[in-house]
């Protein structure tokens, strides 16, 4: 498979945020996104600032909440919906194998999810509301996949 344009954004994002330290054990979900929107490194998605965004713990049982918009057999399927969302959802935008997560319904497929993640369904519902979409669905899971 070859990297066209924006499908390094989609990399970017799905490796910085499963292969990311503590994945394996419980992990990390990222802080709400910032309301100016970061501009992620590589990617070619703009914005009008730069920010790093240092992750909160999920929760005591290591689960987060899941709100997956996009779901693609293809990386490259995600490209025009993760320009769009990267600059809503900052660091609270997840791109990712669907293997890499328990509990996600059959509609998730086999390829890759797209979506908003958060500690708490309060948190994830507001940063819901701020994209203007309706998910697919929207689960409490955690990371299936090793660091």
């Amino acid at each position: 498979m070859s990297l066209k344009n924006g499908a390094w954004l989609t990399l970017v994002v799905a490796l910085s945020m499963v292969a990311g330290p503590g994945c394996s054990s419980g992990g990390s979900v990222p802080a709400e996104p910032a309301s100016s929107g970061p501009t992620l490194a590589g990617s070619t998605a703009t914005a009008t600032a730069t920010e790093t965004v240092s992750p909160p713990s999920v929760g005591p049982t290591g689960t987060f909440w899941f709100a997956v918009f996009h779901v693609a057999e293809d990386p490259d399927g995600l490209d025009e919906q993760t320009r769009a969302l990267a600059p809503v959802l900052g660091g609270a935008l997840m791109a990712a194998p669907s293997v890499c997560f328990t509990g996600l319904p059959a509609s998730a497929g086999s390829g890759y999810v797209l979506g908003a993640v958060a500690r708490d369904r309060a948190t994830l519902d507001g940063l819901v509301v701020a994209t203007g979409a309706t998910p697919r669905f929207v689960v409490r899971t955690r990371s299936a996949c090793a660091d």
